[in-house]
């Protein structure tokens, strides 16, 4: 298997470290807590059908409106009344709404369909956290499994259908729109098959909130044959890490400053029957997000802009038919993008908003090469090469 340098018992003892960590933090919020009642969130069965008809939905038109009267189909559902019901992750949440089919992908992760829009890498459809696309650079893809937990989020909204007029590019078939939570003080663990095991916390304390997670699993999926058909020789990797750390601090009533880190590890679903292959995802995000007036009075100005630096590489290992090593690879995907979100609402008639805004996506490769190391001589020989004809290449994505 691939080697990172991260054994499995240094992963036990990161995770046994973190639990008491996690621990110890929950018993400080049960004793700064005692003497508060928590706010309890109304699910859908506890509410009224007038309630029901009065929900509000915010991705179909930019503007919070009811979701009988939004100019799309739109799904919308708090994080808590999903993990009540046992919703780990979107892909869990996605298998639940009409007209979306998902389809795994021999590379690890899971394409998504909605009404029929057909696409490999999940390039039709755009995944905003907290007003931020997140995507990466050659693909346009993201992962809908572990590496967004739905015990991070507030809300979650999925619109059925194209919101390119709105939202860009990426949007053609639908929008996953995603708020994470703010001021929540919480702790949760998970030990589950596969050798999976997990923590989090969520710490807030005036104008700071502060989200962390910690997730492994082993002996995960493990199919008999490779996506060429033939019998493996070589074992796969079945394992899975990954950790968020996420900081959310309000500079005035209006302006808020939120950084967030990724560090997410998969292996490849079906490779080759002589190789092992991993795959790791480091998206870091910084957004300053303004929000200020009222649209029913003076209207309401919204701004964001944002900057992520988004590593993503492949490594794999490849042994002969003897099991004697042939070749270490690593590829880089590596980019940055920036932008910013800005529109101005206002209510101009009782059922009628006023919209106005632009927006722009700037995104560009920051390393697009490939390692390749040959082990079958007496040393070993490394190549280096590019995986993009133009290695500066950049697009622009703007709209007014």
């Amino acid at each position: 298997m691939i080697n990172n340098g991260f054994n499995l018992f240094n992963r036990v003892k990161v995770f046994y470290a973190t639990m008491i960590l996690l621990l110890a933090q929950g018993i400080s919020f049960s004793q700064t807590d005692s003497n508060q009642t928590p706010k309890q969130e109304k699910g859908v069965m506890d509410m009224s059908l007038e309630e029901l008809m009065n929900v509000q939905v915010y991705t179909a038109s930019k503007v919070a409106t009811k979701i009988e009267k939004a100019p799309g189909t739109v799904y919308s559902f708090s994080g808590e009344q999903l993990l009540n019901e046992g919703v780990l992750t979107i892909q869990d949440l996605l298998l639940r709404i009409p007209g979306t089919q998902l389809v795994p992908n021999r590379s690890g992760h899971t394409n998504i369909w909605f009404r029929g829009v057909q696409n490999r890498y999940n390039n039709n459809i755009l995944l905003i956290i907290d007003g931020v696309p997140i995507r990466d650079f050659v693909y346009g893809n993201f992962l809908i499994d572990d590496m967004v937990p739905i015990e991070q989020m507030e809300k979650i909204e999925v619109m059925i259908g194209p919101g390119s007029v709105l939202y860009g590019a990426n949007a053609q078939a639908g929008i996953i729109n995603i708020t994470t939570k703010k001021h929540a003080k919480e702790i949760m663990g998970t030990a589950s098959t596969f050798d999976t095991y997990s923590g989090s916390t969520h710490y807030s304390i005036d104008k700071l909130s502060v989200f962390f997670k910690y997730l492994e699993t082993h002996n995960g999926f493990d199919p008999d044959k490779g996506r060429d058909g033939r019998a493996h020789i070589y074992p796969q990797d079945q394992d899975r890490q990954l950790a968020i750390f996420d900081v959310k601090y309000d500079l005035t009533d209006d302006l808020m400053l939120h950084t967030s880190r990724t560090h997410y590890e998969y292996p490849y679903t079906y490779s080759q029957y002589n190789r092992s292959q991993v795959q790791t995802r480091d998206p870091m995000t910084f957004s300053l997000n303004f929000k200020h007036g009222d649209i029913d009075e003076d209207g309401r100005l919204d701004v964001i802009t944002y900057y992520v630096h988004y590593d993503f590489r492949e490594d794999t290992f490849r042994v002969n038919n003897n099991l004697s090593p042939r070749s270490r690879k690593r590829e880089y995907y590596n980019s940055d993008y920036g932008g910013f979100d800005a529109y101005y609402t206002k209510r101009i008639f009782r059922d009628h908003v006023f919209l106005f805004g632009s927006s722009l996506l700037y995104h560009r490769a920051t390393n697009a090469e490939s390692k390749v190391t040959d082990l079958t001589g007496p040393a070993p020989v490394t190549t280096y090469g590019t995986l993009l004809e133009d290695p500066d290449r950049s697009f622009k994505d703007y709209a007014f």
